[in-house]
């Protein structure tokens, strides 16, 4: 899960390209993107969509929801 000005996102942890943990080897930018710092691949964190490769699949975007004081990731 990722905390932005805006708001939380929630991603699968790996990028597909070779496996890397984007907890790891993640960094993400301002501007709702996420990079795999390994090997350069970035996604869009609202919808997973790749912006750049190498990655060839898009990454899983899970819903979240409020629950009194909890906030959850439906999978």
């Amino acid at each position: 899960m990722i905390r932005l000005e805006d708001g939380f996102y929630a991603v699968e942890n790996t990028c597909h390209h070779a496996g890397c943990r984007l907890s790891f080897y993640g960094g993400v930018r301002k501007d709702k993107k996420i990079v795999c710092t390994r090997h350069g691949a970035v996604f869009d964190l609202k919808d997973g969509a790749i912006i750049e490769g190498p990655a060839q699949s898009p990454l899983k975007v899970y819903s979240l929801r409020v629950a009194n004081v909890e906030l959850r990731v439906e999978l």
